[in-house]
């Protein structure tokens, strides 16, 4: 009925690509993390596009971790996958080797760095 629940069961994780809008238009100013984290532990590959529509340069670091469940956020367990910076008007794309499932969760951090308005999406696949 009208604001009822439904219990569901999954089986098994889809195997199938898997698509994600992680951030839409959103302008980082000094340094914003994009929560929630990224599952990867179920997953070999997973592909990132961090799309800078706005003038801004921005910067981006994806942090990854091995811990088996994330009881809180915010500590000091978090290694610096890779990192860059983007230029306004430009794409940086990104993947996630993960076929050895050697991490769990992943986090990715943007910064403004440069004058400007930044306009920032960023879209990812898990296939």
């Amino acid at each position: 009925g009208y604001a009822g629940s439904q219990v569901i069961e999954v089986v098994e994780v889809p195997k199938k690509p898997l698509a994600w809008i992680l951030a839409l238009d959103i302008d980082p100013g000094y340094g914003v993390w994009l929560d929630p984290p990224l599952e990867l532990v179920d997953r070999e590959l997973i592909a990132m596009d961090i799309i800078n529509s706005g003038d801004a340069k921005i910067r981006w670091g994806l942090y990854v971790t091995r811990k088996p469940a994330l009881i809180e956020l915010f500590n000091d367990y978090w290694i610096l996958h890779s990192s860059g910076d983007l230029d306004g008007h430009s794409i940086q794309s990104i993947e996630i080797d993960n076929k050895r499932a050697l991490y769990t969760f992943a986090r990715l951090k943007l910064e403004k760095v440069a004058g400007g308005k930044a306009s920032v999406s960023v879209f990812v696949t898990w296939l």
